[in-house]
């Protein structure tokens, strides 16, 4: 395994996090623009051109027209208007009378709302509807709305005034959620009859009457209001909300009537994920207050006194705070009930209830590298307008603590005790939220994006969160007793094929914007797809943002980070140098990680030189910023100075101990041979986190090498023991082991404990190649490679693994045949083209190598080993004017690599300058020494003295 895999590593592929709202919807283009508040005669008026009359025998409804195509027109009613007739009648507001006909495949349900169609030469008024991402459009209580429809004893249109009295944040199984009083009395016969609000935008129709004879008022994920709601939801009249038709109605409707809105449909969880939302829903609370909402989660209970856990800056304003608990009941909170914890984002909520709410269940474990997490709670209506889409239970991944803050974005991410990076899909209002992992228990409070900081204007970033472990740190400084909390120490297993499916399905639900959308909209669209791993699809909504605000630093940045992801290196490269360009004057501090991600595309790219430029000006931004000196170090590692590897690392280990500084510079040590030293950095790590498991899996593989099978097998145990984030690698790893001391039978167990645990067995059989191979098995390794290949043949990396260790096993020809299909999966793959040219150089097309290196600088002109290669076969080929010019480009992109200088020096003396010759051995001998590499060094000393005796 090489030693730079288990460097410091950026996680960018799935982490970036915005808020990000419900997408506007066209208004229809034939209705003008209401600026004014509707009085009583504009609203009759109004309805009046959109109302019409349903006949069915001697009953009948109302119902409105929204859609117009050709000669046939659109009209919304009840389901309980039509449902007996096949074919009821309809009287236009011009008196006129059509047959009408139900469209088929609505896809409603349960939900009280038709769609039929009549055709007509006239002219007829359609329906305006709400702007949904409008703030100012968003329903609230008190709002004034306007009821319409046609009385059974009237032959005119009644309008009656009312007002908005309850939004329940769930339908009910017939689809209503708007619960309104009325100045005047909502007759029979206005039934499906429009519902719009002041300023003229249908928001609903008209379903369910006041004071009904029968109605349990069952939400739509079957349970029960409770009575006191029940008292409260029998006084209002009910209708069913547009959105509610329109997240559910047959797509190609919306399609062919082209006024419709285009509203995102809200996807309905099922199976393992409609169960976890349910159990989510229980002790979720909603926290309110003057400056809008956050969430919360029900953590402990004292009889009847409930601790709600939330993030300290939901409930900084304590102004008209109140608390909304799962069945709709509502608590002012004083702010005596809060407790708070200086230096942390987390207080204890306390309200005081007889009912019997459920209470939280916290998972205290080592949570493994990206498992999957749950991220629950209650956007505010600003940004997520449909009630069909309030309440929020997003999957999506986590970092261990170890790569969680290795991925953040700049050093603030980690401030107030934040120790989580997840990827879940948040919007403003979840703050406070819980996380839950996949049995349902709370593994951390949400905090925040990255972004949305007061001292940033990007909203791009990851989410982060305050783990469980850290509040039970807390917990009794925040007034709760410990011994109240339920808390599991036990570790979910990986989730069967089908709860994933129920769970992706949840995961890919996302609002879209539309062409009229404002660019920022399209900025936190293509921050979703980016972190849904549509790479492409978050380029081009990125473009989107560039053609309407050319200088956009958040588009650049979030292209670049989508680019990078996709592995389009120097695309990426191009995204971070014009977001740095249009970075504010006097703001390039607040702005270092461009500089980081810049430096880490350019390393992506094998372009280290360049690398270690953009990270020193990062460092030099914000030289406090332990995680870019981390990164520093890697590319000093790189270009060959582990010297100064080790140098930086210990200069991050004087600002504080990290776990990940010890474990790197024990890298480094190993790569240098100083095995002891490694190991006693490895130990150094262990003694700070005994929990680490990457620690364990490296010392194991130290140990191996040095021959303490047993305690390789010995960390290997505890690596598994505390879940380590290669659990399949590592079962391999000491399967092997255990076979190399004669246990087979354990080491067949251990491979087959791999491969259970990694559901893509290509990668389970690609990390056991990769296991192989650094254990000096290479045939075994390249069986396994071929097992990798046979499962997933599009792997490129594969490929090239394989044609390298063919080429270490003297295969030349199976080593091209294999970078040949590597090339043809991945063309950008320059590595492959360089140790192609290697292994034709090694069986004499020389002329075939110089082409491939040719390729390789074509695609990376700072590919310092390239043009060292084709130096080489050029001064083998004669050409020795040729090879010294590769050999200076060499040296001008790595001005380290010591064997550059050896062989200029060596072309050199060939050609009689001797004087030139010398001059280079010395150097290279300087580096030499300075690297500790004494068999180089006293090789090149040697040839001195020969040209010297000359």
């Amino acid at each position: 395994m090489k030693t730079r895999h288990l460097l410091i590593a950026l996680s960018i592929s799935t982490f970036t996090i915005a808020n990000i709202p419900q997408s506007a919807i066209l208004a229809q283009p034939n209705q003008p623009e209401q600026t004014e508040p509707l009085t009583t005669t504009t609203a009759q008026q109004i309805a009046a051109k959109i109302t019409v009359r349903i006949q069915i025998g001697q009953t009948g409804g109302s119902g409105v027209i929204i859609g117009k195509k050709g000669n046939k027109y659109l009209v919304l009613t009840n389901a309980h208007v039509v449902r007996a007739a096949a074919e009821p009648n309809i009287q236009t507001p011009d008196g006129q009378k059509y047959r009408a006909t139900k469209v088929k495949n609505t896809q409603v349900g349960n939900f009280d709302v038709a769609l039929l169609e009549f055709t007509s030469t006239r002219s007829y008024q359609l329906a305006k509807f709400n702007n949904f991402g409008n703030r100012e459009a968003a329903l609230n209580e008190g709002r004034e709305v306007f009821a319409a429809g046609f009385p059974y004893d009237s032959n005119a249109v009644k309008v009656v005034t009312g007002e908005l009295t309850q939004l329940p944040q769930e339908a009910f199984v017939n689809g209503t959620q708007i619960g309104y009083t009325t100045k005047g009395d909502i007759k029979q016969g206005m039934s499906g009859g429009p519902i719009f609000d002041s300023f003229g935008n249908l928001v609903g129709v008209n379903s369910t009457l006041a004071r009904p004879v029968i109605d349990s008022y069952t939400y739509a994920d079957g349970t029960k209001a409770p009575k006191d709601k029940i008292a409260e939801y029998r006084q209002a009249n009910w209708s069913v909300p547009i959105y509610n038709l329109l997240t559910r109605i047959n797509p190609d409707i919306l399609s062919s009537y082209s006024q419709l809105p285009k509203l995102q449909r809200a996807t309905t969880p099922t199976g393992y994920m409609a169960q976890l939302d349910r159990q989510a829903r229980l002790v979720t609370v909603r926290i309110e207050n003057a400056d809008g909402n956050g969430s919360g989660v029900i953590v402990a209970r004292d009889k009847n006194s409930y601790y709600v856990l939330t993030a300290d800056h939901v409930v900084k304003n304590t102004q008209a705070l109140k608390l909304t608990t799962q069945d709709q009941r509502t608590y002012k909170i004083s702010p005596s009930e809060i407790e708070r914890s200086a230096g942390t984002d987390l207080a204890i909520v306390k309200f005081t209830s007889s009912q019997p709410y459920q209470v939280a269940t916290l998972g205290n474990y080592i949570i493994s590298d990206k498992s999957l997490v749950f991220s629950g709670g209650w956007p505010a209506p600003k940004f997520i307008n449909s009630q069909q889409w309030q309440w929020q239970l997003n999957p999506g991944e986590i970092r261990d603590k170890e790569q969680g803050e290795l991925g953040t974005q700049d050093k603030k991410s980690f401030s107030q005790a934040y120790d989580l990076l997840h990827n879940s899909i948040t919007y403003g209002g979840m703050s406070g939220g819980p996380i839950f992992d996949s049995l349902g228990r709370v593994i951390g409070i949400h905090g925040k994006g990255e972004g949305n900081k007061a001292s940033s204007d990007s909203v791009l970033g990851n989410s982060v969160g305050i783990s469980a472990q850290t509040f039970l740190s807390f917990a009794q400084k925040l007034g709760v007793d410990r011994r109240s909390l339920k808390v599991q120490t036990n570790i979910p297993v990986a989730l069967n094929s089908e709860k994933l499916t129920s769970v992706n399905q949840v995961r890919s639900n996302i609002p879209i914007p539309n062409n009229l959308s404002p660019a920022q909209q399209w900025i936190e669209y293509g921050n979703q797809l980016y972190r849904l791993g549509e790479y492409p699809k978050a380029v081009t909504a990125f473009n989107r943002v560039i053609t309407l605000q050319p200088k956009s630093l958040d588009a650049y940045y979030g292209q670049g980070l989508a680019l990078l992801s996709n592995d389009n290196n120097s695309a990426a490269i191009a995204a971070f140098d014009k977001a740095i360009a249009v970075v504010p004057n006097g703001s390039q501090s607040k702005f270092y990680y461009l500089w980081k991600y810049r430096s880490f595309a350019l390393q992506k790219s094998g372009d280290f030189k360049r690398a270690l430029a953009a990270i020193s000006e990062a460092i030099r931004l914000e030289p406090e910023d332990v995680i870019i000196l981390g990164q520093k170090a890697l590319v000093l590692f790189e270009l060959g100075d582990k010297k100064g590897a080790i140098d930086t690392f210990d200069l991050i280990l004087t600002k504080g101990e990290k776990v990940w500084a010890y474990s790197n510079r024990g890298n480094v040590k190993s790569g240098l041979g100083d095995k002891k030293g490694a190991i006693a950095d490895y130990d150094l790590a262990i003694r700070l986190n005994p929990q680490s498991a990457q620690v364990y899996v490296l010392r194991s593989m130290l140990k191996s090498e040095l021959g303490d099978k047993k305690g390789a097998i010995a960390d290997c145990d505890l690596a598994i023991r505390n879940n380590s984030p290669q659990l399949s690698f590592v079962y391999a790893l000491r399967g092997q082991l255990k076979s190399e001391l004669g246990d087979k039978e354990g080491a067949a167990a251990d491979y087959d404990s791999a491969i259970r645990n990694t559901p893509q067995l290509a990668q389970v059989y690609d990390s056991l190649a990769n296991a192989k191979s650094a254990l000096g098995d290479n045939k075994g390794a390249v069986a396994d490679y071929d097992s990798a290949i046979r499962i997933n043949p599009q792997s490129a990396e594969a490929y090239y693994n394989r044609g390298n260790v063919k080429l270490g096993l003297g295969d030349k020809k199976g080593a091209i045949a294999d970078y040949d299909i590597a090339i043809g999966i991945n063309p950008q793959l320059a590595q492959a083209y360089t140790n192609r040219g290697t292994a034709k150089s090694d069986l004499g097309d020389k002329k075939g190598a110089i082409a491939d290196y040719n390729l390789t600088i074509r695609i990376n002109p700072q590919f310092a080993q390239a043009y060292y290669n084709r130096g080489n076969v050029r001064s083998g080929l004669g050409d020795k004017k040729g090879a010294i010019a590769d050999y200076n480009l060499t040296i001008r992109i790595n001005p380290q690599l010591a064997k550059a200088y050896a062989n200029r020096g060596f072309t050199k003396s060939k050609l009689g300058d001797k004087k030139g010759a010398i001059a280079d051995y010395q150097i290279a001998a300087k580096i030499f020494r300075a690297q500790n590499n004494m068999a180089s060094y006293e090789q090149v000393m040697n040839l001195i003295r020969q040209i010297s005796q000359q």
